[in-house]
């Protein structure tokens, strides 16, 4: 029983009590076998109050057992107090032996049969299987001592010496062990059937909280990643059936997107035991990557080191987290376009124009056309930028219209070439264009159009007095690639990273302050993959720049 106690101490409540039951009912029966080394007092009054007081142990460890709630402790102690009062009376004040059969039968026979209807009757549902086999045993009790009540009422047994009694005593003393051996058996069977039938509960819990997870769910070997079992989640996020994984290991499935991130996160969990919410990078079967958070504990299963893992795909969550990133960058640029860039050609405007009525005020127009020639170059510049700015905005909220037809490459070209023709006689710049002629292509005009526009226009600002720029277009597998190369100031590779990018804002001042945003080429960008193509940029400071283009022919 102590061993009973031991194994499922933190298991069932009670138990202890049960222990302390058998304890005093074994003390009592031996002081009582010690009749005749010890005196009546402790061999007869307190040998057989503390078989009594181990049946009330029993009783209060099996309502602790099953759960029921507990009756006043005063209810007991008084029991056992007026039980020890009779059983005392009976043995100095008025000897009868016959009384004290009585008072121990009727006490028994009451106690036994509250144990019996706890366990049988009051015991919850998933208690009872294992306690009436018990319960049963305690009827047998209360039908043992009914029998023996009624045999001293019908048979005239004179009072005699306990141990000098006739053949009934001695059948009751016999009786009496082995129904306490039967429940000392029974009350261990009861015990472990309880704890089968928790084990299989909690198995039972297992099983559905493992397979029927909303996340994925795996038990491998600590030693080499052999994959012992995974729940159907794990199957639909790495795109594997059960057989596929079964006998496999994590290693050899590539389940691990880098081997050495399984290295040194075994090593953090060999240390420490448990490890939570770890973001790694794994392999889905079709070799599509995906981020999630791992959370493991070390557990022993047959006396194997088991890792027992939950993954969960938080791949839409960093996707998510990135383009919210991006979005922010996005409206970090466009305020802070509109509060310096666009700013600047207005200040222009204001201040030209008050020259201008200054002028015309005092009857002076000798410079007027000069000066209104300055603010239209300030006009025709925030245009520009406000063009840009609500083809951008444009293209963020996915409300511009892609348009797709056949068009003349030559005519393209030219047309948008045309546009800086005086600007290029301004600067001196020697231009060149490569253009095949008859060349077709399938593209949006005015997303193409706004592109080469963007480039020919930032290879003018860069390039110096002096200089060249050449526009190059070929058809190439299946591509149309348009490239311009200018001999201007160039580009650090530093500064190229940032030059397609939101979050990284670069532009600098012209070969004659002429200000930029670098929107233009962020704009060009999302029009160039809007058809499928990519766009690169090629520089050395001091040497020049290319920027190349290329869309799908169709």
């Amino acid at each position: 029983m102590i061993l009973l106690w031991y194994q499922s101490r933190k298991r069932f409540k009670g138990t202890h009590y049960l222990v302390l039951g058998f304890g005093a009912q074994v003390s009592g029966l031996f002081l009582i076998f010690l009749r005749n080394h010890i005196n009546d007092f402790v061999s007869i009054d307190v040998s057989n109050t503390l078989i009594f007081a181990g049946s009330i142990f029993h009783l209060i460890g099996l309502e602790q057992f099953v759960g029921k709630k507990r009756r006043s402790r005063f209810f007991y102690f008084a029991f056992i107090v007026i039980f020890f009062l009779i059983h005392t009376y009976f043995t100095f004040i008025s000897p009868s032996i016959i009384a004290r059969h009585y008072n121990s039968s009727i006490a028994y026979a009451f106690i036994s049969s509250m144990i019996a209807w706890l366990l049988i009757f009051e015991a919850p549902a998933s208690f009872r299987r294992s306690t009436v086999h018990l319960g049963i045993v305690y009827v047998l009790l209360i039908v043992f001592n009914l029998v023996r009540i009624v045999f001293y009422l019908i048979s005239n047994t004179r009072d005699t010496e306990y141990f000098s009694s006739g053949i009934f005593e001695t059948f009751v003393i016999i009786s009496y062990q082995v129904l306490y051996m039967y429940l000392t058996y029974a009350l261990i069977l009861m015990v472990n059937k309880q704890l089968m039938e928790i084990i299989k509960l909690e198995e039972e819990k297992f099983s559905k909280a493992f397979y029927l997870a909303p996340y994925a769910v795996l038990l491998t070997r600590i030693s080499d990643g052999n994959i012992f079992e995974v729940n159907k989640s794990f199957c639909d996020m790495a795109g594997y059936s059960k057989d596929e994984i079964a006998g496999q290991t994590t290693l050899k499935l590539k389940i691990w997107a880098n081997e050495s991130d399984r290295e040194a996160f075994v090593e953090l969990l060999t240390q420490k035991k448990e490890v939570k919410n770890m973001e790694f990078t794994f392999r889905k079967k079709n070799g599509d990557l995906l981020t999630g958070l791992i959370s493991s504990i070390i557990i022993s299963i047959h006396n194997e080191t088991i890792i027992l893992s939950t993954i969960i795909d938080i791949t839409d969550r960093k996707n998510m987290e990135l383009k919210l990133t991006e979005m922010n960058a996005t409206k970090d640029k466009f305020f802070s376009i509109i509060a310096h860039d666009l700013k600047s050609p207005f200040n222009s405007l204001l201040g030209l124009s008050e020259i201008l009525e200054e002028r015309i005020a005092e009857k002076e127009y000798e410079d007027s056309g000069k000066v209104s020639k300055l603010i239209h170059q300030s006009a025709q510049k925030a245009m520009d930028l406000v063009v840009n700015l609500l083809e951008w905005s444009r293209t963020q909220t996915g409300k511009i219209e892609f348009n797709p037809e056949y068009l003349q490459v030559n005519d393209l070209i030219h047309e948008c070439y045309q546009l800086f023709d005086e600007l290029f006689k301004k600067k001196s710049i020697q231009s060149e264009l490569q253009v095949p002629r008859n060349s077709i292509i399938f593209a949006d005009k005015a997303m193409i159009s706004s592109v080469i526009r963007n480039l020919i226009s930032n290879a003018l600002k860069f390039t110096p007095k002096g200089g060249k720029i050449t526009m190059e277009s070929i058809l190439n597998d299946g591509e149309w690639v348009f490239q311009i190369t200018d001999s201007g100031i160039g580009i650090s590779p530093e500064n190229q990273k940032k030059l397609f990018r939101t979050d990284e804002s670069y532009s600098t001042k012209g070969t004659e302050n002429e200000s930029g945003t670098g929107l233009g080429l962020i704009l060009s960008k999302e029009f160039i993959e809007k058809h499928g193509g990519t766009i690169m940029v090629e520089s050395k400071v001091g040497k020049g720049t290319t920027i190349r283009f290329s869309i799908p022919l169709r």
